[in-house]
């Protein structure tokens, strides 16, 4: 879909705002989630027409495959946020058979832009642009021309500037060294190829890769600033949402043989351009440019760095050009989060290995995919985790200074081999590499209250979520955590703080059911839970219908508990469901099936998240205190 930059839309006493990408009523901020304020765009553009099923959801997902219910609860929430009554539609009309059309008047305004490459002292105007709906398109300049010339560039812009900077101010850094952390933003693509996306997406990424080895400041994770890869973002508006200090944000449009690029640093306390540059140019040689890059910027944001620093703003993973594309092509995929994105960044880290064997961070890449893919019953992948530890192995052996990849080798020692504290020490050793990781923490603070170490993981879970406050994964954690040492009440109150970020997280869904669960709130539960159930398809509802058990169990309806069980019983032909299977009939305490079937899962040593929480989730509670649940934990190697 195509429409006019400047472009805002109205209807009754609600005014969509593009650029920030907030619905607003009367001049108050409606809180839509991103995916329902996709949809509500949709229906607003197209207002008046029948806008097909089919059609909406390859425009709101459109690298993921989604069931249609993933629909229904975006129209649902969508009619509750616009105040719709059950019986009187004013907005969102249901088409049976067809879609959805949306009947208000809706009215067009235009918003004055402001100018990207303002100078300092310029005010940002509020604008509205096209939201992305992304898409891959071929061109005839190539992507690695692309990325050499726009990396290039980047580094002679930012030399400019540090240099105007230093000499107007002396002895000093941007604005003073005040700044303690950074957001780098995607690069926005100006051009009309959409497939300039990877573009701005991989210069953010290889600039907050070598970033994060400056201790002296926090660096915004890539999976966190993808968000704000549309067109018409906001950056101090992001900066803000962010919290951090300082933005460095940038354009990239192409013009035939050259690239033209904008880069701006922002003070997010005050809005002042703290410098900004804007150039034409043609340019060669990646690797050198990323040198220069990574040192001007390190040095107008803290210029004391150590020679440790200095060479891990130098480093260089590969001198293969084509190798590099294919990794940054694979952590592109990596981030979009669905199980089609996942194999595709395998196939591009694979590409990249053949090219470089000894590409250390592509094999690091490699070992988060197969992570990411664990325990899928639908993954083309055999054996995720075996393939995960190979290559977390083979990352570290090339790299011993790469986080991930120790973060990739712990999850698969506990996954694979059952070695707890050997998982540990690599959870320490991320730590150790990088005290400024939100995902090392987070990690660690999972593993320590898996042993039950539960003041020890809450320490490291509220680390990762002041690291990384707006992460999805950081505050899903924390909720687990507390949930994990019984402490329900803040793990409510947490977890519905997750589902404000993203009220579809499965696993802040799976938290909240357990935790009314276990208060015995089985009516609230029982709504949670249809809700997760709802969301996912066949395959994946395991967790889901052993939640019912307990909550049928604890209202005394073991019928119903009791056909639930059947069917995981019958399901378990076909995937690895044996430890959900023991779990569903610890809930029904009945004790010596639980047990047959923990046996049975450890004889068939298949993949199962639940092996992990044996020893601390509140699921097994009833199992606790007979010697043959001590003895499971003891031939699984738990630490006492």
């Amino acid at each position: 879909m195509k429409m006019e930059s400047g472009v805002a839309y109205a209807f009754d006493a609600f005014r969509l705002d593009t650029a920030r990408r907030i619905l607003l009523r009367d001049g108050e901020h409606v809180p839509l989630p991103p995916k329902v304020f996709d949809t509500l765009l949709v229906l607003v553009m197209k207002s008046g027409q029948v806008v097909e099923k089919e059609e909406l959801m390859q425009l709101v997902w459109p690298d993921t495959v989604v069931e249609e219910n993933n629909l229904t609860v975006n129209i649902s929430f969508l009619r509750k946020a616009l105040d719709e009554r059950p019986d009187e539609h004013r907005y969102v009309v249901t088409v049976p058979g067809r879609g959805y059309r949306f009947v208000a008047k809706v009215r067009e305004g235009r918003d004055e832009e402001d100018d990207p490459s303002a100078g300092e002292g310029s005010k940002d105007e509020d604008r509205c642009a096209t939201p992305s709906f992304p898409t891959w398109s071929s061109s005839r300049w190539s992507m690695r021309r692309r990325i050499l010339a726009a990396a290039v560039l980047l580094a002679g812009l930012l030399t400019v500037a540090a240099r105007v900077w230093n000499s107007n101010h002396p002895g000093e850094t941007a604005g003073g060294m005040t700044f303690k952390s950074l957001a780098v933003l995607p690069f926005r693509p100006l051009g009309p190829d959409r497939g300039d996306d990877y573009l701005g997406l991989g210069v953010a990424d290889s600039l907050i890769t070598r970033f994060s080895s400056i201790r002296q400041i926090v660096v915004r994770p890539i999976s966190t600033v993808q968000r704000y890869l549309a067109p018409g973002q906001d950056p101090l508006a992001a900066g803000r949402e962010q919290k951090v200090d300082a933005v460095l944000e940038g354009s990239i449009q192409r013009a035939g043989e050259k690239i033209r690029v904008t880069v701006r640093l922002l003070n997010v306390r005050d809005g002042s351009a703290l410098w900004t540059f804007k150039c034409d140019e043609q340019c060669t040689d990646l690797f050198s440019v990323q040198d220069a890059i990574s040192e001007r910027v390190a040095s107008a944001l803290a210029p004391s760095l150590t020679e440790e620093q200095r060479r891990h703003l130098t480093k260089r993973p590969t001198e293969n050009t084509e190798a590099y594309q294919n990794y940054l092509k694979g952590r592109f995929f990596l981030g979009k989060l669905s199980r089609a994105n996942y194999e595709k960044a395998i196939e591009y880290f694979h590409r990249a290995i053949a090219l470089d064997p000894d590409f250390g961070p592509a094999y690091a890449g490699l070992a988060a995919a197969c992570i990411h893919l664990q325990g899928s019953p639908l993954g083309s992948i055999t054996d995720p985790v075996s393939e995960a530890k190979a290559a977390a192995l083979r990352a570290v052996q090339i790299d011993d200074t790469l986080p991930e990849a120790h973060i990739s080798l712990a999850m698969a020692k506990k996954n694979h081999d059952w070695d707890w504290l050997g998982a540990e020490q690599e959870y320490k050793r991320a730590i150790e590499l990088d005290p400024n990781y939100a995902l090392a923490h987070t990690s660690y603070a999972s593993h320590l209250g898996q042993m039950d170490r539960h003041e020890e993981a809450l320490v490291e879970a509220k680390r990762g979520l002041e690291l990384d406050p707006l992460s999805l994964h950081t505050n899903q954690v924390l909720g687990n955590v507390y949930h994990m040492a019984r402490q329900y009440d803040l793990a409510i109150e947490q977890t519905r703080r997750t589902l404000e970020l993203d009220p579809y997280s499965i696993m802040s869904l799976a938290v909240l059911a357990s935790c009314y669960t276990k208060q015995r709130r089985y009516e609230e539960a029982l709504v949670v839970t249809n809700k997760m159930l709802a969301l996912v398809g066949p395959g994946f509802d395991a967790r889901g219908k052993a939640q019912l058990v307990f909550i049928y169990a604890g209202m005394g309806k073991r019928a119903d508990a009791k056909r639930i069980v059947s069917e995981m019983r019958e399901e378990s032909r076909r995937q690895p469901l044996a430890l959900d299977v023991a779990r569903v009939y610890c809930a029904l305490g009945e004790r010596d099936k639980a047990f047959e079937w923990i046996e049975r899962a450890y004889v068939e040593r298949s993949w199962n998240r639940l092996w992990i929480s044996l020893k601390s989730s509140p699921d097994w509670d009833n199992l606790r205190g007979d010697p043959r649940f001590s003895a499971v934990l003891r031939r699984m190697g738990f630490p006492p």
